[in-house]
């Protein structure tokens, strides 16, 4: 999470109790503390935050910390680790807006390193920190409609992939969409050109 984090330029705040694990991340802006606290996230700025990651070691401190991020901050985002499959409803019962199980999708990327070697490869490739910079990304479209033709002009020279509106996925979308407002457009591109992009958008 916190290499992902950093690779693209985002800003955050680690919160760690345990002391040993912090000369890891000399080189970013953390706390020594629980995150269960109340007064340790608010101290972190929980209450101006876009989002929290509950990664912590159990499903039920996951969920203390999300009912007590969620009293402090109602809007922010918050994707949560579920340690136990059985564990997903509750977090999103508690609050968490999506869970990511970590057991699933390790079963996925086995399957996946059989039948499909060279895609996974691609995507390490992609992913790996140090090679290359490429990333799939969101942009939110933050001016009036357009055309879809607009953006692939751009010179950005992101790759298109999708576009998210209206609560759809419109897969390869044509050049010929309209996109609105508040729409989102998947894409794919190095940290540069998805930054060109979201300043034209």
């Amino acid at each position: 999470i916190i290499s992902e984090l950093a690779k693209t330029n985002r800003k955050f705040v680690i919160i760690e109790r345990n002391k040993d694990l912090l000369d890891n991340y000399s080189n970013y802006l953390y706390i020594n503390g629980d995150a269960t606290d109340e007064n340790i996230l608010k101290q972190a700025g929980i209450e101006n935050a876009a989002g929290l990651f509950a990664s912590l070691s159990t499903d039920e401190e996951n969920i203390f910390l999300i009912i007590t991020a969620r009293e402090i901050n109602s809007n922010m985002k918050i994707v949560a680790k579920s340690v136990l499959d059985t564990s997903a409803k509750k977090l999103i019962s508690a609050g968490a807006t999506s869970v990511v199980q970590p057991n699933l999708i390790g079963g996925l990327r086995m399957a996946s390193e059989m039948v499909r070697p060279a895609a996974v490869s691609f995507l390490d490739m992609m992913l790996k920190e140090g090679k290359g910079d490429l990333r799939v990304e969101e942009v939110e479209v933050m001016n009036n409609a357009k055309q879809l033709s607009t953006i692939q002009s751009h010179k950005s020279g992101v790759l298109i992939l999708a576009l998210f509106s209206n609560g759809n996925y419109i897969f390869n979308p044509s050049h010929n969409t309209t996109v609105n407002t508040g729409d989102k457009i998947i894409v794919m591109g190095n940290s540069e050109q998805v930054t060109m992009l979201k300043d034209h958008l």
